[in-house]
């Protein structure tokens, strides 16, 4: 939720044509074409200049710093699996999946400022994000 809603919906500097075509490539890009099969995921590139830093300093704190990198990512990595299944998936009618399905949609096509969970809506409820009628 946190990555999805205060990173890839950020607001760049208007002045910033360097932040503007980084956010653009990180996430515009997706919703600007959301079916797009090439633009469910983050970028390797851009990843690795968030990825890296972060690694480094979590390894400072030696294997726990490093199962907790290790954990973090493998959660992105499901995330990023119920995206791209949100998008290009067929869930049956009546199912968890279906729901966030048409939750997810929503959030492309009717209200990109609310609606930022995936995987669950569980956190747009203490942070005020439900959609209308979600």
């Amino acid at each position: 939720y946190g990555l999805h809603r205060f990173l890839f919906h950020a607001s760049p500097p208007a002045d910033s044509p360097i932040l503007i075509t980084l956010h653009f490539l990180i996430h515009g890009q997706h919703h600007k074409v959301p079916f797009d099969p090439g633009r469910l995921v983050f970028p390797p590139v851009p990843a690795s200049f968030l990825v890296t830093p972060l690694y480094l300093s979590l390894a400072i704190f030696g294997n726990i710093g490093r199962l907790v990198f290790v954990g973090g990512l493998l959660g992105y990595v499901a995330y990023d699996c119920i995206h791209y299944y949100l998008h290009h998936g067929s869930p049956a009618q009546g199912t968890y999946f279906k729901s966030l399905k048409t939750y997810h949609v929503a959030h492309h096509f009717v209200r990109q400022d609310k609606g930022f969970g995936i995987s669950s809506k569980l956190w747009d409820i203490p942070f005020n994000t439900l959609p209308p009628r979600a």
